[in-house]
């Protein structure tokens, strides 16, 4: 039995993982009265309008009953988290075991992808990863060393740049390799119920971005557009032979010089 109930706890991961949604997240959403409390009727709407109500009927109770710790009838963040952090950090372990290293031809002429995340979001940055795993093993990525040893762990991906983590200035050194043009496009996987010194680092990352023009995504829906346009155009920076692609208004427009 707790060995079925793990596994319904990592599905159950996983559903949040494909939707981009953390623990956290998934619990201010469900508790509607902010009283810091979320209900079994609470978390059952809210995974309703999540469109996942017909694999919640079938497993929600038993999984409620082992988020609730305490046998209160209700759940507060740290049991959620707790729980789920257990199980997958089990998961993870023995995954990680029988990992190997991944082959990979990367085009050493093309600008860096970038791959950014807030620590609660790592895991859905892993799961998109590993759903288009051969395009990022064909190109070349920028990672903080906490970002690129949770790819390392779980798919066996090398990260071709490490910067330290963001607040000990890898949030700065990612700002500076845009200036640079050294970054052709950024999959950033922000937790949008984070805020403070935390955003702030990401936030100056996406300013730039806009500054110099260059192409990044914060939700599911921009990552798989930005994934398309990548997968089409390649991460060379060269644009000029998809210009026939774009409307003939827009396929001559250039850029300002970076001064």
């Amino acid at each position: 039995m707790p060995e079925a109930l793990d596994r319904m706890v990592m599905r159950f991961h996983q559903l949040l993982e494909g939707r981009w949604l953390s623990p956290s997240r998934v619990f201010a959403m469900a508790d509607e009265n902010a009283d810091g409390l979320v209900s079994y009727n609470e978390f059952s709407l809210f995974l309703k309008q999540l469109g996942v109500a017909a694999w919640w009927a079938k497993h929600g109770q038993d999984l409620f009953k082992r988020f609730d710790r305490s046998g209160d009838g209700v759940i507060d963040l740290n049991e959620l988290e707790e729980a789920m952090t257990k199980v997958v950090s089990r998961a993870n372990r023995k995954r990680t075991s029988r990992t190997p290293a991944l082959t990979r031809k990367v085009d050493r002429q093309a600008r860096l992808v970038a791959l950014v995340a807030h620590r609660d979001m790592r895991g859905c940055l892993v799961h998109f990863v590993e759903q288009n795993l051969d395009f990022f093993c064909a190109v070349p990525l920028l990672a903080t060393t906490g970002t690129a040893k949770a790819l390392r762990r779980a798919l066996g991906l090398q990260v071709d740049k490490k910067v330290t983590q963001g607040s000990l200035g890898g949030d700065q050194a990612i700002a500076a390799m845009l200036c640079e043009d050294k970054i052709a496009a950024a999959f950033v996987f922000k937790d949008p119920m984070q805020t403070g010194s935390a955003s702030t680092g990401l936030g100056e990352i996406l300013r730039l971005c806009d500054v110099y023009q260059v192409p990044y995504a914060t939700n599911r829906a921009s990552a798989l557009g930005l994934f398309l346009s990548l997968q089409k155009f390649g991460a060379s920076g060269d644009l000029s032979a998809a210009a026939d692609d774009f409307p003939a208004d827009l396929s001559t427009q250039r850029l300002p010089p970076r001064v």
